[in-house]
């Protein structure tokens, strides 16, 4: 079929052109409707689709001159349209002469069956020629939508120019923004070469402009992070917007810049991806700071460590000096009253004897309490059953004065032999159990308790399990509530590990695992 497109945008024509001609159509074309009569006269046409709004004649008065003139009275003719799109366009389009009316963008398919319906239904001339009255009507109907589509078609274009002049603006403002960043905003197309270089990229990596643009942006990658970059740029180019990302580029003069990096791809109007965009920041001051940060964290740590080893030393020292000095002078002064006991005078009445007997009886008990009181005392400092026989035994020492003291019953499971742990160890390991019991005492309300220690996996797992209403969530997070913090940091000098499990109403379990340096066999 021999089909004349008639069509004041020549975007339009060659598009509707290369289409209808991969159907197999002979294919004219011709922007206005003088033109199109032109063609008319000096091509065999066998159908139209023509445009209306349209400089030097439009396609309603083309089609009327098409129905007027005999020779061309029976072609197809069918308004192909994206700006007269009302249902009185569409009347008023059918009144001049035009077999369809169909609205852009529409399948190529339906244009050619509406040519073919129209050839098929006009087997002979009907001459559209209006009397003379009803030919003005129709001129003053069409003058009338005419200049409503023009008003409309003003107004469109004054929005758009509107929406322009918005996007020029907010483009502007978003070029100097990128411009004005002290960090490196970077364009680049799918295949990886730079199309856009910011001053902030002109800092951190020493080129201008002039020397990267066009260019692969493999010149700042270092040889051994090309397969990192080719990844991010795949998952960068299927969508995905890729931040986060600590690593190293290589500069102008060779230096090596550690750089923060995010990637994201760019899209056009419709939702394609057309290049890529990729943001870098200077991390270098960071990362010595983040250096010096752990170094003092660490200082600290190790201060920490040190203050609690002479703390230890010092409650050692004392305790040992209450146990063995008070100790024995308070031993010293009941013997002596015992032997006052013995060698009170026979003269003395028997009242006053009986009442110097009664005084040094409660002399002596008064000197039993303060040995006990002595021996807590020295024991609550530094339990020499931990220096003697061991973490182990400690652990079931503390266990029963731990009962003795609450009433909570408490059951004990110790493996029968067991490697002894360095003096370090063992001290640490065994004050976060007291910190363990002090928290079950004062916060847990539980009836019972279960200790358990064993070896695992080369070192020591301590575990203690309460029937209490079981510690928050919230409280668990908190490192410093319920003196967490305190057996945080011992665990963290063992380079162990804390783990605290619990709900409301269903107890808690307090689990320190810590590897061990071993002094060697002993038994419990």
């Amino acid at each position: 079929m021999n089909i004349l497109i008639v069509d004041d945008d020549s975007t339009n024509r060659r598009l509707l052109r290369a289409t209808l001609e991969a159907e197999g159509h002979r294919v004219l074309d011709a922007a206005d409707g003088v033109e199109a009569l032109g063609v008319l006269e000096r091509e065999r046409v066998e159908g139209v689709i023509s445009d209306i709004l349209m400089s030097g004649m439009d396609g309603y008065r083309l089609c009327s001159e098409v129905r007027r003139n005999p020779r061309f009275n029976l072609l197809p003719f069918v308004f192909y349209t994206s700006t007269f799109d009302s249902p009185g366009d569409e009347r008023f389009a059918r009144e001049v002469g035009a077999d369809d009316y169909l609205k852009k963008p529409c399948p190529t398919r339906a244009l050619l069956e509406a040519l073919e319906r129209a050839a098929s239904s006009r087997t002979e001339a009907r001459p559209i020629v209006p009397q003379k009255r009803e030919e003005l009507l129709l001129v003053k109907e069409y003058n009338e939508l005419l200049v409503k589509k023009l008003e409309e078609k003003h107004r469109n274009l004054q929005l758009q120019t509107e929406v322009l002049r918005k996007s020029e603006e907010r483009n502007r403002l978003l070029a100097a923004i990128v411009e004005s960043s002290d960090d490196a905003i970077i364009g680049k197309s799918l295949d990886g070469t730079v199309l856009s270089w910011n001053d902030g990229a002109v800092k951190l990596y020493g080129y201008t402009s002039r020397e990267v643009v066009g260019k692969p942006i493999t010149v700042i990658i270092p040889p051994d992070r090309v397969e990192e970059w080719r990844d991010l740029q795949t998952r960068a180019k299927r969508g995905e917007y890729v931040a986060g990302i600590e690593t190293v580029r290589v500069r102008k003069d060779g230096r090596l810049v550690d750089i923060a990096f995010k990637i994201s791809p760019v899209k056009d109007e419709r939702g394609n991806i057309v290049g890529l965009s990729a943001y870098a920041s200077d991390i270098a001051e960071r990362k010595r700071w983040e250096r010096e940060l752990k170094d003092s964290q660490e200082q600290l740590r190790a201060l920490a460590a040190h203050l609690q080893a002479v703390r230890e030393e010092e409650r050692t020292r004392i305790s040992r000096e209450i146990h063995d000095e008070l100790g024995q002078i308070l031993t010293s002064l009941k013997m002596d009253l015992r032997w006052i006991e013995r060698k009170r005078t026979a003269t003395a009445s028997a009242d006053v004897a009986n009442e110097i007997t009664l005084k040094i009886v409660e002399a002596q008990k008064l000197i039993d309490d303060t040995i006990q009181t002595v021996q807590r005392i020295a024991a609550d400092l530094r339990p020499s059953v931990l220096d003697n026989l061991g973490l182990p035994a400690a652990i079931r020492y503390e266990v029963k004065r731990f009962e003795e003291r609450t009433g909570i019953h408490s059951t004990l499971e110790l493996q029968e032999e067991m490697p002894a742990a360095d003096r370090n160890t063992a001290t640490n390991l065994f004050r976060i159990f007291q910190e363990i019991l002090t928290n079950v005492a004062r916060h847990a309300g539980a009836s019972a308790i279960a200790v358990q220690l064993r070896e695992e996996h080369g070192g020591l797992a301590l575990e203690v399990r309460d029937d209490g209403r079981g510690i928050s969530a919230d409280a668990s997070s908190r490192p410093a509530s319920l003196g967490l913090l305190g057996m945080t940091e011992r665990v963290k000098s063992l380079d162990g590990t804390l783990c605290i499990e619990g709900a409301p109403g269903r107890g808690t379990k307090v689990t320190v695992r810590v590897p061990r340096k071993l002094d060697g066999p002993r038994t419990v």
